[in-house]
């Protein structure tokens, strides 16, 4: 196994002391260096190339969120883990902007930095749960709240599956006969359809219910596949 080597920001030496003892509980982890403040920090990082940088927000001389900036600009291959006591959006949203790759409460259980830890070493990004919610609802509420819906929301339910057949590539007589209704009905259904969806062919159709995630297979170990 690959050891992470890690850099531990915080102003607060005890907080730091704390945290190098339970992660070096983890053969996995290396703590190379520690630094009290951001300037600091981009020093170390420069110095000793860490795989991960876990940072305060709330720090002298240069803050967690402008240090992040920085580490993202100057040292693009390490990724950035906050790990904060403040859950307020903005913060937040700043970080996720300045390229963190995780955001963890300073309340959260151990395990769940370990698990932060491991996610963005994989290439994944990691939210604290509570974070997660907000960072959810705030999409949702960005992009659900617009004046216009998406123009699939307008679809009815027997549209939609009207809609996956085409994508499959049925025929007018094999939509009828899966869905019971006749073929004059199915047409109308896909003209129907087609309008709401501004498409000018069914071939346009087709492409669009595709591109739409309408037409999944399986992989060979049974994990779900979009086709392209």
């Amino acid at each position: 196994m690959k050891t992470v080597r890690i850099v531990l920001v915080d102003d607060h030496l005890m907080l730091r002391q704390g945290i190098r003892k339970l992660l070096e509980e983890h053969t996995e982890f290396e703590i190379v260096g520690e630094a009290s403040d951001g300037r600091e920090a981009l020093s170390i990082i420069s110095e000793r190339k860490p795989d991960i940088a876990i940072l305060d927000i709330a720090m002298p001389r240069l803050n967690g969120l402008e240090a992040a900036r920085q580490i993202q600009s100057h040292h693009p291959s390490v990724r950035v883990l906050i790990l904060s006591m403040y859950e307020n959006e903005e913060y937040v949203k700043q970080a996720l902007i300045a390229g963190v790759s995780g955001y963890i409460l300073k309340d959260s259980a151990v395990e769940e930095l370990v698990w932060g830890i491991r996610a963005i070493t994989q290439g994944h990004h990691f939210l604290s749960p509570p974070i997660c919610t907000k960072v959810v609802r705030e999409y949702i509420k960005d992009f659900g709240g617009k004046a216009k819906k998406m123009a699939l929301d307008n679809l009815t339910s027997r549209e939609r599956e009207v809609l996956q057949l085409v994508a499959e590539g049925k025929s007018t007589k094999a939509v009828a006969s899966l869905l019971f209704i006749s073929p004059k009905t199915v047409e109308a259904h896909r003209s129907n359809i087609a309008k709401k969806l501004k498409t000018k062919s069914y071939a346009e159709l087709r492409d669009y219910a595709i591109k739409k995630g309408f037409l999944i297979t399986e992989h060979l170990d049974g994990s779900p596949k979009k086709m392209p």
